[in-house]
């Protein structure tokens, strides 16, 4: 028997209507889109959908034109070209559920497209550090998609890593516990940020976003509550360790001190600038606004007396210690030494007839009448407002400030009945050594008997 087989009379591989018919002659009866569902997390972002005609033996017929359309654009937007027709760009717009269709003649197919906007970042708002427990700060936060599109109405977890540090509620709102540092998170999903927080009140005191390096010197014994001074820098970089050989002796008699670090030197942070002419009158209202926030840090002590706290200065501080005054209604007293009463430009113009020169202070003082430059920084006008008593010390053989007409403006301010007291030392310094001895004359002693006398000790 001769037996004939056809090897090639079917095929298993599978064809488009395309490879026998020209297109639009074989009927589509089946419209399929991929992916047939979807979902955006992001605002913006396209979403790429394919069109495939079918037809009624399951071959794809290619070469149509396809309609596409949007259920709600206002949710996801559709946008095609002439040249890919059966391509389409869905990009979401708003949260919620849309039906794409692709139509050739009368036949179409659908995709739901859902928009679900997912947190991928979270941006916080930054804290400064807060100085005690109890201080609290509340941090806002917004959540964004991966477009960095804001989102509402989320959900965050708050967490703090160190609760015996800092606490945070459910609404942002950190509250201090003690002192250190806690990382503070926000988390929504797989989404999270986190910040420091910061409670520095055992070792800094802060003016704004600058803080200060402090050390607090209190008596020995548990009495109190104590009268407090806080001292005021002269000139130069001065830390608070560098000035503690003129505070110290304050601490046995029965007061706390306050002492700090610059702005800018040792520990505290914030730019160290020199007074000047030019910048005296704002250069010295920083510093005195610095001096306030130290004032104002010492009521959160159990220990001070808020009653009884007092700034003691030297030189410069003569300027910026009456302008806290001025502006701290805390501050009961003041103490001075080398404490200029007249303004930096002729501070300045004495300086330089007077200092690092062997000329007799009997030739220099009539050349100040010959002053005719800019005064900057004039202190009368503060002095005359305050009414708070006050010791000024002074060496009559001060080469660096004008004792003898900053002792007449002393007098001054006494006609007008301001309680301010002064001590002229014959032999003294601006550092208030006497120049025959070389020692320190005896201003502790007369600092003491004053502020005993006033009911301050």
């Amino acid at each position: 028997m001769l037996l004939i087989g056809c090897l090639a009379c079917s095929s298993d591989s599978p064809t488009s209507s395309s490879d026998n018919e020209e297109p639009g002659t074989v009927p589509i009866t089946s419209v399929g889109i991929s992916p047939s569902v979807a979902t955006i997390s992001t605002f913006r972002e396209v979403q790429i959908l394919t069109a495939r005609a079918i037809d009624a033996g399951g071959r794809e017929v290619t070469g149509v034109d396809f309609e596409w359309s949007s259920s709600d654009s206002s949710i996801v937007s559709v946008v095609t070209s002439s040249e890919l027709p059966d391509i389409a760009n869905a990009t979401a717009i708003a949260n919620g559920t849309a039906t794409i269709t692709a139509k050739t003649l009368d036949v179409s197919g659908n995709a739901t497209v859902t928009v679900e906007q997912k947190v991928a970042i979270i941006s916080l708002s930054s804290t400064s550090p807060v100085e005690f427990p109890g201080d609290t700060v509340r941090v806002s936060a917004v959540s964004m998609d991966a477009r960095r599109h804001p989102m509402s109405n989320v959900s965050l977890t708050w967490a703090s890593t160190n609760p015996s540090v800092a606490t945070v509620d459910s609404a942002g709102l950190i509250t201090a516990t003690g002192f250190g540092n806690a990382t503070i998170a926000a988390t929504a999903g797989a989404a999270s940020k986190s910040l420091l927080f910061e409670v520095i009140g055992d070792k800094f005191f802060l003016n704004g976003n600058v803080r200060f390096r402090y050390d607090l010197d209190l008596p020995d014994d548990s009495g109190g509550p104590f009268p407090a001074i806080v001292f005021v820098h002269g000139s130069g970089r001065l830390n608070r360790n560098m000035i503690a050989h003129g505070t110290n002796p304050f601490v046995p008699e029965g007061m706390a001190v306050l002492r700090y670090d610059k702005r800018g030197v040792g520990e505290s942070t914030g730019t160290f600038f020199n007074i000047g002419l030019g910048n005296s009158v704002s250069g010295l209202g920083v510093l005195a606004s610095d001096l306030v926030a130290g004032v104002r840090f010492l009521k959160n002590f159990p220990e001070i007396d808020q009653d009884r706290i007092g700034i003691l200065g030297n030189s410069q501080g003569g300027w910026i210690g009456p302008l806290a005054a001025a502006e701290a209604d805390e501050v009961s007293f003041l103490l001075m030494w080398s404490g200029p009463t007249v303004s930096v430009g002729l501070e300045i113009f004495y300086s330089t007839l007077a200092d690092r020169t062997q000329t007799p202070l009997d030739n220099v003082y009539p050349q100040l009448a010959n002053f005719s430059g800019l005064n900057g920084y004039t202190p009368l006008p503060v002095l005359e407002a305050l009414d708070i008593p006050s010791l000024w010390l002074y060496g009559a053989m001060d080469r660096s400030i004008p004792t003898r007409l900053d002792t007449l403006n002393m007098r001054h301010l006494q006609d007008l009945g301001k309680p301010y007291e002064f001590i002229m030392y014959p032999f003294a310094r601006h550092d208030l050594r006497d120049t025959r001895t070389g020692r320190f004359v005896d201003l502790w002693s007369d600092y003491f008997i004053w502020l005993r006398g006033k009911g301050i000790l």
